[in-house]
């Protein structure tokens, strides 16, 4: 079982290695970058909440809880990020609510996704290099750095003038003027404008696609599987976090939201009206009687 892996994986990693999880350090610890450790417990966590609904046993059920528990520390101790606010919005996905409360939570995290990149977009359009003194500026310098929304804007200025074609991959490092001045400022730090600076629009529009792909498909299984609330709570932590960081340059953050979206996309046979098999479990076995009074006709 693929989300009982993930989790027990990242519990395993916690309890031999906390140091490396948890340090503060901002070059040491698991990948070397903490936000990115960050985007993989929360994963982590999501893990283990699907894990704790698909298992029979209620022991079973509790070790999932409680080892979802102790991963969503995991992002606050380790400073974390703003998807970690994800945590308790996904704890409270895990009750297994009616297939139209589902399909709503799928859009509201749709929707939460969307509001945050179009957030990030509209705050690099709007910079402005000089003083920073006003409330909206301090805020963002508080949270999210300026240097984040100066890459962002060199971006936006590279889309403007290569919206086709883009600068080719790998190319926003020795294009972007900030990314040039800083060795430390290689990538965009949102992978929705570095893909279009570096792909152009297409590129940026395709990857924007894969994404709202995943929550047609959780949608349209919503229905069917109770997994899919929790499904797009883990594709939707992995947007968020790829739209103020370089979090999609980790695989192994790719590789695990991709097994959660596709645990959670499959169809619950075990729920009535699920498709196929349920139709076929409603047919009624004829008995040997039957049979018999059939062939005398």
């Amino acid at each position: 079982m693929v989300p009982g892996v993930v989790a027990g994986a990242a519990l395993v990693g916690l309890f031999l290695a906390p140091d490396r999880v948890m340090t503060r350090a901002a070059a040491g610890g698991l990948f070397g970058y903490p936000n990115a450790r960050a985007a993989l417990y929360l994963e982590a966590m999501i893990a283990a909440l699907i894990f704790a609904l698909v298992v029979d046993r209620w022991r079973w059920r509790a070790v999932g809880v409680v080892g979802a528990a102790i991963l969503a520390t995991a992002p606050f101790i380790d400073r974390g990020m703003a998807a970690s606010l994800l945590v308790p919005v996904a704890a409270v996905a895990a009750i297994p609510w009616s297939a139209r409360l589902r399909r709503v939570g799928v859009v509201v995290a749709a929707a939460l996704l969307l509001a945050i990149l179009g957030t990030t977009v509209a705050l690099g359009a709007l910079y402005e290099k000089g003083p920073r003194t006003s409330r909206l500026d301090r805020a963002v310098d508080a949270t999210l750095t300026e240097r984040r929304v100066t890459l962002w804007n060199d971006a936006l200025a590279i889309v403007a003038s290569h919206p086709v074609t883009g600068v080719g991959p790998g190319r926003f490092q020795i294009t972007s003027p900030t990314a040039r001045s800083d060795k430390d400022a290689r990538w965009a730090h949102n992978e929705f404008l570095q893909q279009a600076a570096e792909t152009g629009l297409p590129g940026g529009l395709l990857m924007l696609a894969s994404f709202a792909w995943g929550f047609a498909l959780l949608f349209r299984r919503a229905p069917s599987n109770k997994l899919a609330l929790l499904g797009a709570m883990a594709l939707a932590g992995l947007g968020i976090t790829a739209s103020v960081d370089y979090v999609m340059h980790f695989p192994a953050i790719l590789l695990v939201a991709a097994a959660l979206l596709g645990t959670a996309a499959t169809p619950d046979r075990n729920i009535v009206g699920a498709g196929p098999a349920s139709s076929a479990s409603q047919i009624v076995p004829q008995s040997p009687r039957d049979d018999a009074a059939r062939i005398q006709r």
